[in-house]
């Protein structure tokens, strides 16, 4: 068949258009709102009582030759995305990068960030289903790095009050490569925990891998974010999109 150059003309302007029409839209997350919470990890030098947060202890521990407590980011989770201040004055960091090697293969074999509430005001029930949002990366794609998610009720003292929801992990995997983009936990449901006053909840952000590479040489991981306005929360799964990061549980939950 014989192409003219006006046959050429048109079929070259509609092909932006048949471009864009394979990009299928990134789908929204979806959350069954009761208490959101963002992850806040700045506070005043001079303020002695930061950081008002506790480390927890990560349950299930599995990565050998590692010491969870200082391979987990321990930051706080509270209602509101922070600006940061130091002498109350504004600054610019709004972002943390949890970049390391890819982990031995299984669930959870190496925890990166621990978001901490603060303490639950009076008895409750932690119950419900809770979703996550969260930006992150995988070196090559046969990694096959997925999120991983843990949700523990730790009492005052650090001792565990109740598993919530157990070491699980998503089904869609990290994309490979740079800029990072976001993944979620949508409405995974939790096992009820009876509460009581001062108690805290943990919620343990991981990976899982299937490292089809056989190799600790890619890297994984994870980037926090807060305060990203006009943006906001993250709301759509793959998207490049600077916006908050975010733990949401479907019960209402009371803080001091």
């Amino acid at each position: 068949m014989r192409v003219t150059r006006r046959d050429f003309i048109t079929l070259a302007a509609a092909a932006p258009m048949l471009g864009a029409a394979k990009v299928p839209p990134m789908p929204p997350i979806v959350a069954s709102h009761g208490t959101r919470l963002y992850p806040t990890w700045w506070c005043d030098p001079n303020d002695l009582s930061c950081p008002w947060w506790t480390t927890q202890p990560v349950c299930g521990w599995t990565y050998p030759n590692q010491t969870p407590s200082l391979d987990v980011w321990s930051i706080g989770a509270g209602p509101n995305p922070v600006i940061p201040r130091v002498n109350n004055v504004p600054v610019t960091r709004t972002s943390i990068t949890d970049i390391r090697n890819t982990p031995q293969q299984g669930a959870f074999t190496r925890a990166y960030f621990q978001l901490c509430t603060p303490p639950l005001k009076e008895a409750q029930t932690l119950t419900g289903v809770v979703s996550v949002a969260i930006h992150c990366v995988e070196g090559d794609s046969r990694v096959n790095a997925v999120l991983a998610l843990q949700v523990v009720v730790h009492g005052p003292d650090g001792m565990v009050r109740g598993v919530a929801l157990p070491v699980s992990q998503d089904t869609l995997e990290f994309p490979a490569g740079y800029p990072v983009k976001s993944r979620a936990a949508q409405n995974w449901p939790l096992t009820a925990v009876n509460c009581s006053d001062g108690d805290v909840i943990a919620i343990n952000i991981g990976i899982a891998a299937n490292n089809q590479t056989h190799s600790l040489g890619y890297i994984v991981g994870f980037d926090v974010y807060e305060d990203q306005p006009p943006s906001g929360d993250i709301s759509r799964l793959d998207d490049p999109q600077l916006a908050n990061t975010w733990v949401d549980f479907s019960t209402a939950l009371n803080f001091y």
